[in-house]
């Protein structure tokens, strides 16, 4: 009876946790306006991830970028109802957030991924420059929000609109800057596998020991 009642708790402590769906990673491998850069694609990523409930963590990583190349600015979208607020909480470089309905154009040389909006923009000049192997973690808050509501498309623009965008600058011999957007892949995520494994197979536990 003890050990019943002991599966009985683990099942009930699984199922009642919170599954969060795979994490949203983009990898933005594409050029679509300015100068190219000329490292390894992808040259940024960005990855949206949910351990806990109103809460998304963002990680936006240098992975491609070559020589003095740096990233200026970075935007994404959010689809939901609930006013957000985005705090920075890991990494080396200032960096300036602003949140507005669409109104964060990705534009240059009269070429745009459309308005996004959530905007990150980072210093473009000086030690704290973006650049290659670096990495930095917000955190998004907000009433019942997921990371679903950051996969949005831009509106409005003259190229293909992107889930998410950024400015590079410092490209090549010339200094060039350029507009990439991305490619959207999602993961698996380990913890959300385990919990939801984990408490279905103590459900199955369970139902074996009382048939007997």
């Amino acid at each position: 009876m003890r050990s019943k009642m002991v599966l009985v708790f683990v099942a009930v402590f699984f199922l009642a946790s919170p599954v969060f769906a795979a994490p949203l990673v983009y990898n933005l491998d594409t050029s679509f306006a300015g100068t190219t850069p000329q490292g390894t694609t992808p040259w940024l990523v960005a990855t949206f991830n949910q351990y806990r409930a109103n809460e998304v963590d963002v990680t936006l990583t240098a992975t491609g970028l070559v020589g003095s190349e740096f990233v200026s600015a970075w935007y994404f979208n959010y689809s939901g109802a609930s006013p957000i607020t985005v705090t920075q909480n890991g990494g080396s470089l200032p960096a300036t957030v602003s949140v507005g309905s669409n109104a964060y154009e990705a534009v240059l040389g009269g070429k745009s991924d459309g308005k996004f909006d959530v905007l990150v923009q980072f210093p473009v000049s000086g030690p704290d420059v973006f650049t290659s192997g670096l990495t930095e973690y917000f955190a998004i808050r907000g009433s019942a929000i997921k990371e679903s509501m950051f996969s949005a498309l831009s509106s409005g623009g003259t190229s293909p609109d992107g889930f998410t965008a950024a400015c590079v600058q410092s490209i090549g011999t010339t200094g060039g800057s350029g507009l990439v957007t991305d490619t959207p892949i999602a993961t698996p995520d380990p913890l959300s596998v385990w919990l939801l494994g984990s408490g279905l197979l103590g459900l199955g536990t369970i139902r074996k020991r009382f048939g007997k």
